[in-house]
């Protein structure tokens, strides 16, 4: 199937599995068009097909929990149980067991891709240097969660500058109301039951958000609580494209296994619950967005840590993938990721071709 094909079947059979708002899929449709890096982000059913025809140098490396739909822009901050400020990978929708290389390829080619929009400005070669060197550092220590109190002020500078105003921040989730989707009774009870004791004046709305999963059923709660606003989060999980793509769909969901094998200080409040995942949305609680980052940027710093954060995951499998990584070269790692990245490529071009 081409790219056109594989999107259809994949968005049929997504709609048997969960609740799917569509006007939502199709602003994710729209927002693939804008530029290679949204496309990225939004297709990962794709990449995995595009991963088994043409990886097979990866073929018989060693197959374990993965992300899957890792990029640059699955790193961001959260508040742990001491309040401190957590920075690591926080998007775990589509775990599953691959090939640990699919991680490291995506995030290289994402970031390839970033360059190639103008958003960071480093060639293959610099970005697989810093991030294979960064992961195999991790693996190598045992890992270790980036806490931004006492260390990292290269991160917490990061973190800082990608963290939204909170006026500005609350104003958007304001936006949101009225909603014209109405979030269902089931749902309603499962996000009023993670806020704090005390919390009155609930407002329930539909949030058209993200682009992997933008088009599955997403609503927040805000409420009050004593004097300010909190809010409340709950997207809908979907079994992971790779088992869709090797037509053997699993229903089992790998996030939460994969957040406990790893080395990491939780977010407190992330939690699953049945097919739902459930978060806190907070100005300081948040995604970074590279291309709104200063330019003056450490962007060789960035990619050893993102590698580093990759290990932490990966954690639990160190001794098999340490035991296949020594043998590639990592020449291997830079073909891969240019022939990812040429690949997307030609696919956004395909997909801004058609007719909206």
């Amino acid at each position: 199937m081409n790219l056109i094909e594989l999107n259809s079947s994949y968005e049929r059979w997504l709609r048997k599995q969960v609740p799917i708002i569509e006007i939502d899929l199709q602003l994710k449709h729209e927002r693939m068009r804008s530029s290679p890096f949204p496309f990225l982000r939004a297709s990962f059913f794709r990449w995995c097909d595009l991963w088994l025809k043409n990886m097979k140098v990866f073929e018989k490396a060693p197959k374990i929990l993965c992300i899957g739909d890792l990029h640059i822009e699955n790193y961001g901050t959260w508040r742990d149980l001491e309040g401190r400020l957590i920075w690591g990978i926080n998007d775990f929708d589509e775990a599953y067991e691959m090939p640990y290389a699919i991680d490291l390829v995506r995030l290289g080619t994402s970031a390839l891709i970033a360059s190639s929009c103008d958003h960071l400005k480093l060639s293959a070669d610099e970005i697989m240097q810093n991030i294979l060197t960064g992961y195999e550092d991790g693996l190598r220590h045992g890992g270790r969660a980036f806490v931004l109190e006492e260390c990292h002020t290269f991160l917490r500078d990061l973190a800082q500058q990608a963290q939204h105003e909170p006026k500005l921040f609350y104003q958007k989730i304001d936006e949101l109301f009225p909603s014209n989707v109405k979030a269902p009774a089931i749902l309603k009870k499962l996000l009023i039951a993670t806020l704090p004791k005390g919390a009155t004046d609930f407002s329930f709305a539909h949030r058209p958000a993200g682009l992997g999963s933008l088009g599955r059923a997403r609503f927040i709660v805000k409420a009050q609580l004593n004097g300010g606003f909190v809010v409340r989060e709950i997207k809908a999980l979907a079994p992971a494209a790779y088992s869709w793509i090797l037509n053997k769909p699993s229903k089992v969901l790998k996030c939460q296994k994969l957040i406990e094998s790893s080395v990491r200080m939780p977010d407190p409040i992330l939690s699953f619950k049945k097919n739902w995942v459930i978060r806190r949305l907070a100005p300081h609680c948040t995604k970074i967005e590279v291309s709104r980052l200063d330019r003056k940027l450490d962007e060789l710093k960035l990619m050893h840590s993102m590698g580093y954060e990759l290990a932490n995951i990966h954690m639990k499998f160190k001794n098999v993938i340490l035991s296949d990584f020594k043998q590639r070269k990592k020449s291997e790692w830079i073909k891969a990721v240019e022939l990812m990245t040429e690949l997307t490529l030609k696919d956004w071009q395909d997909w801004t071709k058609q007719k909206s």
